[in-house]
């Protein structure tokens, strides 16, 4: 539960099969880095960026309000989110820094 929002089984797979795919996406780029067009790699860094920086701030916001997640009966621990915080918004900085050096 949280914040009245039920999370069970049926709504936990859709989400960790997104996270598996963004995790594909990621080293399949990572890989290939060299052998992309540079717009795409550009667009590329930069909607990771985005998506980074959206997963810090949903991160921060749980530190800050202590939010209590739920997920098939485990109870997320809060320290989850402080290094989720941290390595979500250094991946996007980064993310964000590579595309403004290839431009």
């Amino acid at each position: 539960t949280f914040y009245g929002a039920e999370f069970g089984v049926d709504t936990a797979m859709p989400i960790i099969l997104f996270d598996i795919a963004l995790f594909i996406i990621l080293v399949h780029f990572g890989w290939h880095l060299g052998s992309t067009p540079r717009l795409r790699t550009h667009a590329y860094f930069l909607t990771i960026g985005i998506v980074l920086g959206v997963v810090a701030v949903a991160h921060l916001f749980r530190v800050f309000t202590g939010a209590e997640i739920n997920i098939i009966g485990w109870v997320v621990p809060l320290w989850v989110s402080y290094i989720g915080t941290i390595v979500a918004a250094y991946l996007s900085y980064m993310s964000f820094y590579l595309a403004m050096k290839i431009r």
